[in-house]
């Protein structure tokens, strides 16, 4: 049975403890698919040479100074490539990309599967590894110079603890404008699994909206740890933005990145938010109005 905690990452039920893992034998991946071929996706969009140098400005942009100034460094990142249709302009990069984030491991491959994303961590694991923690990061994406700091300390103090780490706050850079963003089960989760041998579960195996049905989570909610960037390629967060809106200079300060329009009218920000407040409450009275619509 799993549980769902909401917490600060302080406590975590013991109840479903496994037996003594050593805290420094557990290694961390932070995995990132950049433009790999998916067994489950129709269209491969890695083979539109268009698509990826739109995704390598993405990049550069978000994730790569994100991990960059991370300040914890004892974790690997993989970022997976297609072996055969990433242009030129992509692998000239990753060499710059290797020197300027030592974390940053590339590997290119033809399919993406679970079995062989499983394949390839253990090539990069060492044999005595009891616990292996991983954590997906998409391209477009962000994280907060501490964020896989936190998750390391948090194994490190629970080494019976294996489960799932969300951290439920974030911001959202939607429109050009920039939210507060909360969610209880996000893509910025974390697997932390026992390793058996070559049998071991990742971040990549599991929904991230459906990880309380398969083990016990822990919430970080105490501070915002990421940026969903939504835009017109990311289909997966099309849709998706907070209400209440966040000045970009504290979202700048928090994360370490540029985003344009950082000298906006902060008493817009504030009107904004002002409206918002006023027409919070009568939201689910139009939904009710909409169902009774969609009824008649």
């Amino acid at each position: 049975m799993a549980h769902d905690f909401t917490t600060d990452g302080s406590e975590v039920d013991g109840s479903e403890e496994t037996s003594a893992v050593e805290a420094p034998n557990f290694q961390h991946f932070l995995l990132t698919r950049f433009n790999v071929r998916m067994p489950w996706k129709e269209k491969h969009w890695g083979a539109d040479p268009a698509w990826c140098l739109e995704r390598l400005a993405l990049f550069e942009k978000f994730a790569l100074p994100s991990i960059t100034n991370q300040v914890e460094s004892g974790f690997k990142w993989l970022v997976f490539f297609d072996d055969t249709y990433t242009p030129a302009p992509v692998i000239e990069a990753v060499a710059k990309w290797t020197e300027r984030c030592p974390p940053l491991t590339p590997v290119f491959m033809d399919l993406f599967t679970g079995e062989r994303l499983c394949d390839i961590i253990r090539e990069h694991t060492a044999a005595d590894t009891k616990v292996i923690v991983t954590t997906r990061l998409d391209t477009d994406d962000a994280m907060t110079p501490d964020f896989m700091q936190r998750i390391r300390e948090y194994v490190l103090d629970h080494p019976h603890f294996h489960g799932f780490i969300n951290c439920d706050l974030g911001y959202c850079y939607h429109g050009g404008k920039t939210y507060l963003y909360k969610d209880r089960a996000n893509m910025f989760f974390s697997c932390v699994a026992l390793c058996r041998g070559t049998d071991f579960d990742t971040a990549h195996h599991f929904n991230h909206s459906k990880i309380s049905e398969n083990g016990n989570v822990v919430h970080f909610a105490d501070r915002p740890m990421f940026l969903l960037v939504n835009h017109d390629q990311n289909i997966s967060a099309r849709g998706v933005h907070g209400k209440w809106r966040v000045p970009k200079s504290r979202v700048i300060e928090r994360l370490k990145i540029q985003l344009q329009g950082a000298e906006e009218a902060l008493l817009q920000v504030y009107m904004d938010n002002a409206i918002y407040t006023i027409k919070r409450p009568l939201i689910p009275l139009v939904r009710l109005l909409r169902t009774h619509q969609d009824l008649q």
